[in-house]
């Protein structure tokens, strides 16, 4: 017959232990398939993780014959030198390839190439005439223009590889007023075209400012 001292020497059961092993393997668990799941569904290549990039695209094209780069070293005789904005170099890039933007990187450009398909950069797409984005424009552009300006006055622009309008400019001989060129420059400045192939387009276009009839 057990006795009160035979209990007292029997170990209980430790519940508490077990209980903390089953949360920690369901919560592993769940987090391996979390992580699966993320995978799958972002379809990482094998590799690692992706590493987003915290940095806004810089405006760039190739820089102009005139640029001052600063004392910048030049680049080489099959190389284009592009710069920003502010007219500072940010690379040296192969003919058909386009600054990334930062650190001096080239790479291929989003609108395809022509010249650089040894590099693994795939050829340009359906092609999208540049034109037809100026045309849609027309409305807006015709009313920036003068009471007495008529006929046709030429817009010279130069694209980003992501088809923005990196600059834009007016022949100083045209009658526009100074209202009426500020609000063309602000108008083009704001189209959108595709990108472009090599990475960059540098294109005079007229603007017809008659009343359409």
């Amino acid at each position: 017959m057990p006795t009160a001292t035979d209990h007292e020497d029997e170990a209980p059961p430790n519940r508490t232990g077990r209980a903390v092993v089953i949360v920690f393997v369901t919560l592993t668990a769940a987090f391996v398939a979390v992580i699966s799941y993320g995978m799958h569904a972002l379809r990482i290549p094998p590799g690692g993780l992706p590493v987003p990039s915290t940095r806004a695209v810089t405006p760039r094209a190739p820089c102009a014959p005139s640029n001052d780069d600063g004392g910048a070293p030049t680049c080489g005789a099959n190389d284009v030198a592009w710069c920003d904005d502010s007219g500072r170099r940010v690379a040296c890039c192969k003919r058909g390839l386009m600054a990334a933007g930062h650190d001096g990187i080239c790479a291929c450009p989003p609108g395809g190439t022509l010249l650089a398909r040894a590099e693994g950069c795939p050829g340009p797409g359906p092609a999208v005439s540049p034109s037809d984005t100026v045309r849609s424009a027309l409305p807006s552009l015709r009313a920036c223009r003068g009471a007495n300006v008529e006929g046709a006055v030429t817009i010279h622009i130069v694209l980003t590889p992501e088809g923005q309008v990196f600059s834009a400019a007016l022949p100083p001989s045209s009658a526009l007023d100074v209202q009426a060129r500020a609000c063309l420059l602000r108008v083009v400045q704001s189209l959108r075209f595709a990108p472009p192939p090599d990475g960059t387009m540098d294109a005079t276009y007229p603007l017809a400012l008659d009343p359409s009839p």
